[in-house]
């Protein structure tokens, strides 16, 4: 593919991406049609194929494109990476991220409702299973990131890299719900208080022999 065919190809991706946010938070993801989509993005349906399997899969991207543009996918890949030698700072940063004033809007954005209501569902379907998919990917990432942290000795070699990451991992997800439910005066200070006070006792985070 040449590069004005590929910068063409991403244009249009972009275009759809755009349009799908449109159309997701105008009739909501279930009454949201990929023809809708294709008309708002004057392609058609073929195209946005050839980009995206599903709906499902247009929902993800735009999941996917927030988390890149908040900057927590790459500081998260950052903390991975082979040469990182501040993995749990990388962690830190990236757990304080989810409550920048921009994180903060997005997720009580119309589109955040969106997800919110995809993941609440009873019924399983291409969606919830992309965005659940996304999900695990992050706290594999996770997972890793704090295994390095141990292995550098940032934390210390009882620390077991499952629990830590699922406690870690967990503890965002109950604050964003909270920030969704308007819990929180001062959300950014609050839940900063949380996020300093959950990293100063991960060394307790262990198993028992």
């Amino acid at each position: 593919m040449s590069k004005k065919t590929y910068e063409e190809a991403q244009k249009t991706k972009l275009n759809i991406l755009a349009a799908a946010k449109q159309v997701f938070t105008s009739k909501g993801y279930a009454k949201a049609s990929l023809s809708d989509i294709a008309r708002v993005a004057h392609v058609t349906r073929g195209a946005i194929y050839w980009h995206f399997e599903n709906k499902g899969e247009l929902l993800a991207a735009l999941l996917e494109n927030h988390l890149e543009r908040l900057n927590l996918l790459p500081t998260l890949r950052a903390a991975v990476a082979e040469d990182q030698r501040d993995p749990l700072g990388k962690i830190h940063q990236w757990a304080l991220l989810h409550f920048q004033a921009d994180a903060e809007d997005f997720i009580v954005s119309p589109l955040g409702d969106i997800f919110q209501q995809v993941m609440a569902t009873d019924a399983t379907h291409e969606a919830q299973e992309r965005l659940i998919e996304l999900i695990e990917s992050e706290r594999e990432m996770l997972t890793s990131a704090f295994r390095r942290a141990i292995a550098l000795g940032q934390l210390s070699s009882k620390v077991d890299a499952e629990l830590v990451a699922s406690y870690v991992h967990g503890t965002i997800v109950g604050l964003i719900i909270s920030l969704r439910d308007g819990l929180h005066i001062s959300p950014y200070q609050s839940n900063k208080f949380i996020i300093e006070t959950m990293f100063r006792h991960l060394n307790d985070l262990h198993l028992s022999a």
